[in-house]
């Protein structure tokens, strides 16, 4: 090794280096190479070195055994600061677990342990109306008025199908509004059942076509509960 300067850049010449020759001219003369901005990391992660061919100015990378040594020692340092974060939270979860299981009663898991395993009842939907929601019986409770649809079959209002019934947004001149329905009533209810748009106009079309005299209809507004008839 000697000392090897030009134009002010000094290195270091690897005469004589028998395991070191440039890949371009196969020559012997190799110098370090100063390292270009924004290629350290690149360097240190393939564990490199920059060299330089002191007859071609060829630059070059080579491995480097510390430096590779170097690397080595820090991604076991990672790797098993890892396993200890993974083994940490992983015994501070299972800790938590058994003081829960501990003071929780045998007979209360037991119970949960059977309830999840027996199937749960499912409510079908739109299937009956909630108990307000159902028509009257008798005679002693007359309908507070009379839907008189008449030949055109119109109702006259605009609703929304909203949980639990039909929820007017629009009044028009009708029979609806003729009857005493406004603006924000819910027709809960039609003959027993949670009302929705098809059991409406189902029930309209029949009442037109005389296959059936009438239906019943539940209206909510605010706390109180109105008994309709849906008529001819």
């Amino acid at each position: 090794m000697i000392l090897y300067g030009s134009g002010g850049n000094f290195g270091l010449i690897a005469q004589f280096h028998h395991d070191m020759e440039c890949p371009k001219c196969r020559s012997e003369e190799i110098t370090r190479s100063h390292r270009i901005r924004g290629e350290r990391l690149i360097l240190f992660l393939t564990a490199s070195l920059p060299y330089r061919c002191a007859n071609c100015r060829h630059r070059f990378l080579v491995r480097d055994r510390r430096l590779m040594a170097e690397l080595y020692a820090v991604w076991g340092v990672v790797f098993l600061a890892v396993i200890g974060i993974v083994f940490y939270f992983s015994y501070r979860g299972d800790s938590k677990g058994d003081v829960v299981s501990a003071r929780a009663p045998a007979k209360s898991i037991t119970a949960s342990i059977l309830m999840e395993a027996l199937p749960q009842p499912v409510t079908p939907k739109d299937s009956k109306a909630p108990p307000d929601a159902s028509p009257p019986k008798g005679k002693d409770n007359p309908p507070a008025a009379v839907i008189q649809l008449g030949s055109r079959a119109k109702f006259g209002v605009k609703w929304n199908e909203v949980e639990g019934g039909l929820k007017i947004v629009q009044v028009k001149a009708g029979p609806l509004k003729n009857a005493g329905l406004r603006k924000d009533d819910l027709i809960a209810a039609i003959d027993g059942e949670t009302a929705t748009d098809e059991r409406l106009l189902k029930a309209r079309d029949n009442i037109v076509s005389g296959a059936t005299e009438g239906a019943k209809l539940i209206v909510l507004r605010d706390k109180e509960r109105l008994y309709f008839e849906l008529r001819k």
